[in-house]
Order: C-alpha cells, then structure tokens, then sequence
C-alpha cells in the first residue's frame, strides 16, 4: 500500500487515472526541477512518489502503462472505457550535449521522420510519425552530467527498439554523431 503522503505530495487521489498522475508530476517537475531552480531532494521526493503510486496501479510496470481514456460518440451517450497500451523506453540512449543543443538536434530529426504536435523547449518534444504510421512518440530529455539522457513514450505496444534506431539513424544523418547508445 503507497503511503498517502505520495499522494498528497503529487496532489493526486487514489482514484487519479495514470495519465493524471503523469500530469500532476510533470507540473511539479516544471517548478522543482534543479535545473530550473528547484531543490535536488524535493524532486527526487516527487520521483520516489510518483514511482510508487505508478507501480501501485495494478499488473502495470515500468515499461507498459495501461491508461484508461473515456470516449463518447455524441454528448448524450454514456462513455465507455478504451484501453491503450503505451511502450516506454526509458533511458533510451544519450546525446553528447547540454539538453538545449539535445532539444535542436532533435527537433530537426523530428522534423525529417514525421510531424511535431507539441513542444516545451529544451525538455520536452512530441511527434507523430510517419513510420510506423499514425505513431505517437513523446521524447524526454533528461539533463545527465553535461549530455543529455532521451526517453520516449510510444502510444501503442510497437517495438521501442526500431523506434530508437529510427531516432539514432536521423541524428546520425543530420549530421550530429556525438551520441551513444546506452
């Protein structure tokens, strides 16, 4: 059972949806992260917290979250579940620079291999794919130790070792080499 300090540290309830959960944290990211300010041990705190309830969710790991989403035909209609299942890969591989010079690399690669949905320099970039089709990916950047650790979630269950490759094989034809695969 999580301690319901996580909770409240997060401001979520145990009846949160995942993806509310994610949300809640990333909110707190956004103010506690050190590299925008915040104290190191709070936001480790935060991840602690946010690690647990996300383990406590059920047969869920790490590496496949099941989110829930309620979708509705017409306003009137009852809403039904939908189950989606997301592939994580996390730490995914790490490129040779600071995460605002990562956030560019990888922008002008997101640019070739599909479409940018949305963004939130230098840490955050979401693209939909041309290849698999109609893919989903939100990449993380991640300060690590003067490089910067990528992440991504994918929205449905597909090989994250392809979708990775797809990411190294851009950067690597734009012209930034300085990256290694963990």
């Amino acid at each position: 059972m999580v301690d319901e300090s996580y909770y409240e540290l997060l401001g979520v309830t145990r009846a949160s949806t995942v993806s509310e959960i994610v949300a809640a944290r990333r909110v707190l990211a956004l103010e506690f992260h050190p590299d925008r300010g915040g104290d190191p041990q709070h936001m480790a705190l935060i991840n602690l917290a946010f690690d647990a309830i996300i383990a406590s969710h059920g047969k869920q790991s790490a590496d496949s979250i099941s989110i829930t989403k309620t979708e509705t035909a017409e306003p009137d209609v009852t809403a039904r579940d939908v189950t989606t299942r997301f592939a994580v890969d996390r730490p995914s591989f790490t490129i040779n620079a600071l995460p605002a010079v990562a956030y560019e690399v990888l922008l002008l690669a997101a640019r070739v291999i599909g479409d940018i949905s949305s963004d939130e320099p230098p840490y955050l970039l979401e693209v939909q794919l041309e290849d698999p089709p109609l893919t989903w990916c939100r990449l993380e950047i991640v300060p690590d130790a003067g490089s910067s650790t990528i992440s991504f979630v994918l929205d449905r269950e597909t090989d994250a070792q392809e979708i990775r490759d797809l990411w190294i094989k851009t950067v690597n034809e734009i012209g930034f080499s300085s990256h290694e695969q963990l």
